[in-house]
């Protein structure tokens, strides 16, 4: 009876460590309803920089020093840079998790340049990219708030 019980509470227990967590917001909280897909922000005839949005997509990676910044992906691969300056941090284990994320859309262009210093950067071992022929436009979130 005993060995049953026990292993009933380990069944319980594994159940409960594999959930996802409850989301939670870091920073700013916000209003979700409002949300767009990350895919507009490539999609829109004009750029909405310095505009105030709420964007939701896939985590890809996180900051593993500090939690203090991640990139967050579209249905199709692409990748923006989400920052805040330290103004919050995020758990380090958030790769895979959707995300919203509330802050200002920030528009730049990576020179071919700065694309090649990036390529010499890959740790070794990984697939190097191709060489950067034209400049690529490079968008960034500087966020208010994160749910997820």
């Amino acid at each position: 009876m005993i060995f049953r019980i026990f292993v009933l509470l380990l069944l319980l227990a594994a159940g409960a460590c594999s959930r996802n967590p409850t989301p939670t917001f870091y920073g700013q909280a916000f209003d979700t309803a409002s949300a767009v897909p990350l895919s507009a922000l490539w999609d829109r005839s004009e750029p909405l920089d310095s505009v105030a949005l709420v964007v939701v997509g896939r985590v890809q990676s996180v900051c593993q020093a500090e939690g203090c910044w991640l990139r967050l992906a579209d249905e199709q691969g692409r990748e923006v840079f989400v920052d805040w300056n330290s103004a919050f941090t995020v758990p380090k284990n958030s790769a895979g998790r959707r995300a919203f994320v509330f802050g200002y859309v920030l528009y730049d262009t990576t020179t071919v340049q700065e694309q090649r210093q990036l390529g010499r950067n890959i740790v070794q071992g990984e697939q190097q990219p191709e060489p950067a022929a034209q400049p690529s436009p490079l968008i960034t979130l500087r966020a208010k708030g994160v749910w997820l």
